[in-house]
């Protein structure tokens, strides 16, 4: 299940492939009901499936977490490493 469940599509960042970084985002379990279920409507555009041969270990860097340090790393070119941090909206 995704948590970003929907975007815009038409502000700077979506159209530059950030749309993690979104104008008017909707978020599963925050802006709009769903998060952890058995089943979820979800929009194909934000899922992908998992190969069953996955563990969860090599699973795992393909959720979230090693999302976002790919989309961090993407546009840092050939740098060694990245620095992060994490914020919340509350």
């Amino acid at each position: 299940m995704t948590w970003l469940r929907h975007t815009c599509g038409q502000c700077r960042f979506c159209l530059s492939e950030r749309e993690n970084l979104c104008d008017a985002p909707q978020f599963h379990g925050y802006t709009r009901d769903g998060g952890y279920a058995e089943y979820v409507v979800a929009d194909a555009s934000y899922c992908f499936r998992i190969p069953e041969a996955y563990d969860d270990e090599h699973a795992a860097p393909l959720l979230c977490a090693g999302f976002i340090g790919f989309r961090t790393l993407r546009p840092a070119g050939d740098a060694q490493r990245i620095g992060m941090t994490r914020a919340f909206l509350i």
